[in-house]
């Protein structure tokens, strides 16, 4: 277990020696730094070697926290005790893991009630299995920007899988404009007007306009991700005329 270990579900530190109510110990984060299982529909081939390839996917992250409440007090054994049972009872809640220097956070649910066992009058143990149904981990942040008509914008991600950014688009572009990422292109036919702002979010394709859904804009979508590793190219241009500024949001992501 790493040294110096923060862990945190929906704002509640798990691993903090000066709660009010006691000490909080957290021993184990089973699963949080292994990649989840894999799924294939690889299917054999009849009558010849081997099978028909297809692209494999990642299941779903399981998480196990093991750790220990250590109470106060005698009232405390019970302050500890909802507060353990009741983590993540109102739903998915962001969890963020820090460690020796290092954060990564991922959105999680509950699988089943924790299971808590008083070992001694004020010690309580405990074991708590959390689900993040999108199994990538997530950690900073950093937007690049580029200009239509101007030279193209180093984008790049510190993470270990391909991350999915968000634009932003300002600026007055009658035609519409066109992203470009290596030589693949996304267009977006919908007019951008000076007092409008575009956000195409490439996670889902989905194009919102003043942060209304759009239908029909979105015409090429040839890439959607920023590969970790080495910086990429990102180029706005319009399609007819017009000027504008393209905002890149990129979050390192891992598997």
């Amino acid at each position: 277990m790493a040294h110096d270990l923060s862990l945190i579900i929906g704002g509640m530190e798990l691993n903090n020696p000066s709660h009010r109510n006691g000490y909080f110990e957290v021993d184990d984060i089973d699963g949080w730094w292994k990649a989840p299982s894999r799924k294939t529909r690889d299917e054999s081939r009849p009558n010849a070697d081997g099978d028909f390839d297809s692209v494999d996917h990642f299941e779903s992250r399981f998480v196990t926290i093991k750790g220990a409440f250590a109470a106060k007090s005698p009232g405390d054994r019970w302050a500890g005790a909802d507060i353990l049972s009741s983590l993540l009872s109102g739903g998915s809640e962001i969890m963020t893991v820090r460690a020796d220097g290092q954060a990564q956070w991922a959105r999680v649910k509950l699988v089943d009630n924790s299971d808590m066992d008083w070992t001694a009058y004020k010690l309580l143990e405990y074991s708590i299995q959390v689900k993040a149904v999108d199994p990538r981990k997530f950690g900073g942040a950093e937007v690049f920007t580029a200009t239509a008509g101007g030279s193209s914008v180093g984008v790049f991600q510190r993470g270990t899988y391909p991350a999915t950014p968000i634009l932003t688009i300002s600026g007055t572009m009658p035609g519409g404009y066109r992203i470009t990422k290596g030589g693949k292109t996304v267009s977006v036919t919908a007019p951008l007007t000076a007092s409008q702002i575009h956000t195409l979010d490439l996670s889902t394709g989905i194009l919102r306009i003043d942060g209304a859904v759009a239908t029909g804009g979105l015409n090429d979508y040839q890439w959607n991700t920023i590969a970790p590793g080495l910086a990429q190219n990102v180029a706005l241009a319009p399609l007819t005329t017009g000027t504008g500024a393209l905002a890149i949001e990129v979050t390192d992501t891992y598997m």
